[in-house]
């Protein structure tokens, strides 16, 4: 009796051990989209990784999970009319997950789209598409009959791929040289002025308006023209790298220096609003800068407030590796208010809010420079 009770307790440890070795390999098909089931897909829900929240719409680059049933043995996957690589698709039976692709669609259906072998199901679902967007421009005083460069987003969205799309200088059409998907390049239009307002307007008529106007002049500290810097010696209009609204100031040196030096290439003032005092943080200083050779060393400053912090400067600092060279093209460029004031919170109060921006070269040992600079102002920060 004992010999035949341990056979039967060795077969049934046998047929366990077959059975368990049966639920994986069919668990191991299944994590590979290849199951038994070839009833019609059905997707139920879709959710975040995870896997209690439910999502109506999702975003670029987002991994989702695709519930419902019979949906492995899948041949084809999309959002919109994007297609998915199925290789790209973890699928069972009861789940896809899966990454939202940052690629514009030609048709919006907001549906998925889900084919099996056994057949073809579509579910509610809505990828939200970054609007078009201008997010910086490479030189905002590029003058009329010049490219501008305008760096944003969603451009094929919008359009801007097959001519269908536009941008405007006020209500003056402007040329779309090229046209990418973050980037257009816009020929400025005769009659276009200081001030006007820039702006996209999409195939769908959706407008976009550039945050500075053309040729901004907010809060203008110097421009060499109607408002000067306070020395002349580097200011005028040299045919290189050319001007962009006048006179500028083109600094060149060689490494000949006799002994520590500070030269200054910007010097003015100006009242600015309360706002700026308050929250420094939220404003920054802008100017163009056009380089003939690369700027690789440390040496040149940029003080905010020179008149109530004259020790505190935002040190505008290159190397080797971290060089600036736009060999001779204007392009404007950003630094934050806050670092040329020290990183203070806050600017003290002073008679009628007056400001004063200090900019110089100082080194002790002279180095090859040729920069030129143009419209110095402070505005707000961009709010993309």
């Amino acid at each position: 009796m004992k010999t035949t009770y341990n056979r039967k307790n060795l077969l049934l440890a046998l047929l366990f051990v077959c059975s368990a070795a049966l639920v994986t390999c069919q668990k191991e098909a299944v994590k590979n989209n290849i199951c038994d089931g070839n009833g019609q897909p059905v997707i139920s829900s879709v959710s975040a990784v995870d896997r209690t929240t439910t999502l109506t719409q999702g975003d670029y680059n987002q991994y989702v999970i695709i519930k419902g049933q019979n949906l492995c043995n899948l041949k084809k996957f999309m959002f919109n009319d994007i297609e998915v690589s199925v290789d790209q698709v973890y699928a069972n039976n009861n789940e896809l997950t899966v990454k939202i692709p940052n690629r514009v669609p030609e048709n919006l259906n907001n549906k998925i789209t889900l084919e099996t072998s056994s057949g073809t199901v579509q579910f509610d679902f809505k990828i939200n598409i970054p609007p078009v967007t201008i997010k910086n421009i490479e030189n905002e005083y590029a003058p009329v009959g010049t490219i501008m460069v305008l760096n944003g987003q969603s451009f094929d969205f919008g359009g801007y791929l097959k001519g269908e799309g536009k941008v405007f200088f006020g209500n003056i059409a402007a040329t779309i040289e090229k046209a990418t998907v973050d980037v257009l390049h816009v020929k400025v239009p005769a009659g276009a002025t200081q001030g006007m307002i820039i702006k996209t307007v999409d195939k769908y008529g959706t407008e976009f308006a550039y945050q500075y106007p053309y040729m901004d002049n907010t809060n203008m500290i110097v421009n060499y023209d109607d408002k000067p810097h306070v020395a002349v010696k580097y200011v005028g209009t040299d045919p290189i790298p050319g001007p962009l609204s006048g006179k500028y100031a083109h600094f060149v040196e060689t490494p000949i220096r006799d002994g520590f030096k500070v030269d200054q290439f910007v010097r003015g003032k100006i009242s600015v609003p309360q706002d700026v005092l308050n929250n420094p943080a939220n404003y920054v200083i802008k100017f163009e800068t056009a380089t003939g050779l690369a700027l690789n060393k440390a040496g040149i400053r940029f003080y905010g407030d020179y008149g109530v912090a004259p020790g505190k400067f935002h040190a505008w600092t290159f190397t080797a590796t971290r060089f600036l060279h736009t060999e001779q093209k204007w392009v404007t460029q950003v630094i934050p208010l806050q670092s040329a004031i020290g990183g203070t919170l806050t600017m003290a109060p002073r008679a009628n809010n007056v400001v004063e921006l200090y900019g110089v070269v100082t080194v002790q040992t002279g180095f090859n420079i040729d920069i030129s600079f143009d419209n110095w102002r402070i505005v707000e920060k961009s709010k993309l």
